[in-house]
């Protein structure tokens, strides 16, 4: 099975896409 991908969009405006393998990185500004 394939992790679905999500997509995180920030206060900012910008969108990070990333896997549920639990790597998922967060930016902090």
């Amino acid at each position: 099975m394939k992790n679905p991908i999500i997509t995180i969009t920030m206060e900012n405006g910008d969108v990070m896409k990333g896997a549920t393998d639990g790597c998922i990185k967060y930016r902090h500004i």
